[in-house]
């Protein structure tokens, strides 16, 4: 019995440590929740270091003219890995309100005081990449 556990000790250490590796649907999903609620710090803490690109700060994947979406649905799953690169497509559903909205509309830049819709859809990829063992949303 002395000698099974520390064997079982490691199996166990090991099942414990491969959750919580986070893969790069879940980076993903987790950065998409966190920009939707406003949480900036996680935000950043998910996106590669260095990145000062606005579009991937704010997470405009969640956003409907610049106001976050109150996110009822989400889907996310890999779409593709290659080595140390990763796609994540993804579907937010959900409400979407708030004032000082900007968008565009076919190539025309538009402001409004408020925007305000039900039902908001928004889809598409994110790209991941691995750095230190670890996902991270990539700048580009």
């Amino acid at each position: 019995m002395t000698q099974r556990l520390p064997a079982i000790v490691v199996v166990l250490s090991f099942v414990c440590a491969c959750g919580l590796l986070k893969g790069p649907d879940r980076v993903a999903r987790e950065y998409l929740e966190a920009g939707a609620a406003g949480r900036d710090d996680e935000v950043a803490d998910l996106v590669e270091p260095g990145c000062g690109d606005e579009d991937v700060l704010e997470v405009d994947a969640v956003r409907f003219f610049g106001v976050p979406i109150d996110i009822e649905e989400l889907e996310v799953e890999t779409e593709q890995m290659e080595g140390d690169r990763a796609t994540v497509r993804y579907k937010a559903v959900g409400a979407a309100s708030g004032e000082n909205a900007t968008g565009e509309i076919l190539g025309v830049k538009v402001k409004a005081a408020s925007v305000s819709a039900s039902r908001v859809t928004r889809q598409g990829s994110i790209e991941l990449v691995k750095l230190r063992g670890g996902w991270k949303v990539a700048c580009d």
